[in-house]
């Protein structure tokens, strides 16, 4: 009963944390005119991943980074698979957008493929990953938001967001952006604590408890925001957080955990073989969402969902 009151209260405490830290920064970019496509696709998507980035960073403290390398791709999965199905299946249809595919879903699957890729050259070499991949990782990163950037001011895409955060003074967007980080400081360590003791206890490996707790519990956030998102009307703005989200995880949050932490996959291991769900998800998202097929409907989103629950049968019988 204890575990159980602690792993909520780390849900709690981040699910908490990213809104106000989402709000908070949402408020004071649209503050200084930052551009609504780059408020989703940066601010919205990379603050709803906030909750990954702090619960890895206290796993790697921790001394436990292949649990926070399993939580990151098992939420990127979690994102796709879980989130689109769940929005699509409650809602009826997702609009697509194809600036967005071109400039968000077409990258996403690239690289989904690209890093898996490169794991596997590591890996069948029997070597760790090396600290300098990390670093590539994040230059990736960081090129890729440039060129949106670049690509914006050239084709703007005006997408209407959280317009209420207008009214309110630079002040309080500050103070919800401290209060945002302390609650997920809190979280993090809260939910990295239950999840050694749940591992310990209970005979659960670290990569099957990053791949399904830690995962899913850090990804509800993006699951809360694309469900509001859907509510509201704004499919372009789901999509455009979905894939700046998965982007984040993928190469933000692993990039990081390896330029801090080297580490060294198993062939045939559930990580790497999650690497390879993940890039399946963002071919079969890029597919889905091109909008030839002018949007995302119940069908698909079936199908989204029936792939993540055999994703959730392989990891049990992997056990």
């Amino acid at each position: 009963m204890f575990l159980f009151l602690t792993l909520l209260g780390g849900l709690t405490f981040l699910a908490l944390g990213a809104a106000a830290l989402m709000r908070g920064t949402v408020g004071l970019a649209q503050a200084v005119g930052l551009p609504s496509f780059l408020i989703g696709l940066v601010i919205i998507a990379f603050g709803t991943s906030t909750p990954q980035l702090f619960t890895a960073i206290q796993a790697g403290i921790s001394q436990t980074p292949v649990m926070a390398l399993a939580m990151v791709v098992g939420a990127s999965i979690f994102n796709i698979f879980a989130t689109l199905g769940a929005v699509g299946l409650s809602g009826g249809a997702v609009q697509l957008n194809i600036r967005l595919w071109s400039r968000g879903n077409l990258p996403l699957a690239l690289l989904a493929v690209g890093v898996a890729a490169v794991f596997t050259y590591f890996t069948l070499h029997n070597m760790p990953l090396p600290r300098w991949l990390g670093g590539a990782m994040l230059g990736t990163l960081a090129l890729y938001v440039g060129l949106a950037y670049w690509s914006e001011h050239k084709h703007p895409v005006a997408l209407p967001l959280l317009k209420e955060t207008r009214n309110l003074p630079p002040f309080l967007h500050m103070v919800f952006f401290g209060l945002g980080l302390v609650g997920l400081v809190l979280g993090a360590n809260l939910l990295v604590d239950v999840t050694q003791q749940l591992t310990l206890n209970r005979t659960l490996s670290a990569p099957f408890m990053g791949l399904t707790v830690l995962a899913v519990g850090t990804a509800l956030p993006q699951l809360v925001s694309s469900l509001l998102a859907y509510q509201n009307k704004q499919h372009t703005q789901l999509l455009n957080n979905l894939v700046g989200n998965t982007l984040f995880n993928l190469l933000g949050i692993c990039g990081l955990l390896i330029l801090f932490s080297p580490v060294k996959l198993v062939w045939g291991g559930s990580i790497l073989t999650s690497f390879y769900v993940l890039a399946g998800a963002a071919v079969m998202f890029l597919i889905f969402t091109h909008p030839s097929m002018r949007k995302f409907k119940r069908a698909e989103a079936t199908l989204f969902l029936l792939a993540y629950l055999v994703f959730l049968g392989y990891l049990l019988h992997s056990m």
